[in-house]
């Protein structure tokens, strides 16, 4: 798969009692949605991640606080992410090295293409750097 990270917007539904924000899988959403799953109750600059996944993509939606996301490609490419935003969603395709730095008390909602039993990882970095893409 030879997808790039992108950040993309939610619709935004604006009343005098708040905002409304959504995700939905259509014909222009990055993946399917096999899983969700959030993080919460952070410490300041908690770092987690340091894995990367093989077989499956993540969209990542910060809902409270803040999240910078570092993404390492299997070509040496870093990106750097800043979720602040929750009408803002990153998209995570699968063999990039994900680093994760959370604020105190942030939330991190997080939408997986695979089931957890599916999820092919590989938690060191020195076999990320010479993994090769089965071909």
């Amino acid at each position: 798969m030879n997808q790039v990270p992108a950040l993309f917007s939610l619709n935004r539904v604006v009343s005098k009692g708040g905002v409304l924000s959504a995700l939905q899988q259509d014909a222009f959403f990055p993946m399917e949605i096999r899983r969700s799953y959030w993080i919460y109750d952070t410490e300041e600059n908690a770092a987690r991640g340091h894995h990367v996944h093989l077989n499956s993509a993540r969209v990542m939606v910060c809902l409270k606080g803040s999240v910078e996301v570092l993404l390492e490609n299997t070509y040496g490419r870093v990106e750097r992410f800043d979720l602040e935003n929750p009408a803002r969603a990153l998209f995570v395709p699968e063999l990039h090295w994900i680093n994760l730095s959370f604020a105190k008390d942030s939330i991190l909602l997080v939408f997986a293409s695979c089931l957890l039993e599916d999820d092919a990882m590989l938690k060191s970095y020195q076999e990320f750097k010479s993994y090769r893409v089965p071909e």
